[in-house]
């Protein structure tokens, strides 16, 4: 095992955990409605599969989650032979120690973890259970002794709930870039473990490195296993899916991890910096959607449905209008898409988030300062659904911003960004502001915070001629941020 004081420093963290959370959206409806059932079968697969890794020999124990009913399904399945089944309860230590997913994924109300193997090993698993002696249980479920050391290292003594980040740090071959650690294709097939909570997976363990030999052989083995115990099809879904680029990124406790079929929001150890690992491929799914960024396929022209989108929104524009890039305060069009990128983020998050608790029939969205309506555009292609507003003091920006919304549900108003009030809406879900318009106008963060749900605030590289950086302007307004994309926009729930 490479040693982690040599490739992963201890990242500093804040002084608070988040409540566990795994919330999984789909790109689109048909999506869904294909994967969805795929990825059921797969964790039923998986679960059954590492119950046969024990009944073959191939491991002394395995843990499983199971609710009671499960529980004696399991009991009446091994009943006469050598293997026995011994209920773990919970607890917040032990929850997702050694994790093989979420609870619930299985069995509905799957509270309990359940370790099976012949009743001496059961035994001794109990004892090594209730002294939580990490490295015992980890020999006993076959785990190589590598990544038991690495287990141990960072769930004990350091403490942590989450070893993506120290995984990818400790694997050879990638390429890092600050706090971003890139992957190269096929590298990580057999030991990717960044989607295991949706269900795909081969290593029943958190490996020590995406290159760790002996868990490559494992997941190659229980592979194999799957396949013995009829779960062909299932297996093909499990190598489909862990062959698919994939980005997970943490940052303030929360994990995002995105594939090109659906986005996952999950807990993890809580940084005040962004860290991303991005696995890369060859492999792309044919239903994927098609987006500018990783891990999305880059549009080809006018069949991308994203494109067809963008190419509906701008149509109308005047000819002898300025360039978007002028009417949006910015001195190229890169530039500004770049910088749209990290906002969009953001507000695109902000909608998942009020989505959870819809207080209206469709989704809400506003930008005060929308130029030529540029942003909203980049957000509305790609949550379908969401009405738009927007506010510009310009005449000749908000007027191309009506024409690039020609045909679709949006209002652009011709006002100073504090008339907002003027717009034909009482509450949105989302509004996208600027800091320093806070700052200049402090009186409106409350009106603000009444008028909508979250606040994506922004600020643009070199916005202040003295370098304030956006959580340093945030704390200045009195604002507190959930999540940070790129130290561009910020993503602050109101507190009504």
């Amino acid at each position: 095992m490479t040693e982690l004081c040599d490739t992963s420093p201890k990242r500093e963290f804040l002084a608070f955990r988040l409540p566990d959370i795994f919330r999984l959206s789909w790109v689109s409806a048909q999506v869904q409605a294909l994967w969805a059932s795929r990825l059921r079968r797969v964790q039923y697969a998986w679960y059954s599969t590492e119950i046969a890794s024990v009944r073959v020999g191939l491991r002394r124990c395995c843990l499983v989650f199971a609710g009671p009913a499960a529980v004696n399904e399991l009991g009446a399945k091994v009943a006469g032979s050598d293997l026995s089944v011994l209920p773990l309860v919970l607890n917040a230590r032990s929850a997702y120690g050694y994790s093989t997913g979420s609870p619930g994924s299985v069995a509905a109300h799957a509270d309990l973890r359940v370790v099976l193997g012949s009743g001496r090993d059961v035994g001794r698993f109990y004892e090594a259970w209730l002294a939580q002696d990490d490295a015992t249980i980890g020999r006993m479920l076959g785990y190589p002794e590598c990544c038991v050391r690495f287990f141990c290292e960072l769930w004990n003594e350091r403490e942590q709930i989450d070893t993506i980040w120290e995984m990818a740090s400790a694997s050879r071959g990638v390429s890092r870039s600050g706090r971003v650690i890139d992957v190269s294709p096929g590298g990580a097939t057999f030991t990717n473990i960044l989607i295991r909570q949706a269900g795909p997976r081969l290593c029943p363990h958190l490996p020590c490195s995406f290159d760790c030999e002996a868990s490559v052989a494992l997941a190659k083995t229980m592979l194999q296993t799957m396949r013995d115990s009829g779960f062909v099809i299932e297996a093909d879904w499990v190598l489909e899916a862990l062959r698919w680029p994939v980005e997970w990124s943490a940052l303030h406790g929360a994990a995002e991890t995105r594939t090109p079929l659906f986005r996952a929001i999950s807990r993890t150890d809580p940084t005040a910096h962004e860290y991303t690992v991005r696995l890369h491929s060859r492999d792309f799914p044919k239903e994927g959607a098609n987006g500018k960024h990783f891990p999305y396929r880059t549009p080809g022209g006018h069949n991308s449905r994203i494109a067809e989108r963008i190419v509906q929104l701008r149509r109308g524009r005047k000819r002898d209008q300025p360039p978007s890039h002028v009417l949006n305060g910015f001195r190229d069009e890169e530039v500004m898409v770049e910088n749209h990128r990290r906002v969009a983020e953001a507000a695109l998050q902000a909608l998942f988030l009020a989505s959870r608790n819809p207080q209206q029939g469709h989704m809400s969205l506003v930008d005060l300062g929308c130029g030529d309506g540029a942003l909203l555009a980049s957000v509305a292609a790609q949550s379908s659904g969401v009405v738009c507003y927007g506010v510009d003091r310009s005449v000749e920006a908000t007027e191309a911003a009506q024409a690039r919304f020609e045909d679709a549900d949006a209002r652009f108003l011709n006002a100073d960004m504090g008339q907002f009030g003027r717009l034909p809406v009482s509450r949105v879900d989302v509004c996208i502001v600027m800091v320093g318009r806070l700052l200049e106008c402090p009186d409106l963060i409350s009106s603000l915070k009444a008028f909508s749900r979250y606040l994506v605030v922004y600020a643009y590289p070199g916005w202040t001629s003295d370098s304030l950086e956006l959580e340093q302007a945030l704390l200045l307004a009195g604002l507190k941020a959930t999540q940070v994309y790129g130290g561009i926009a910020a993503v602050v729930p109101s507190e009504h």
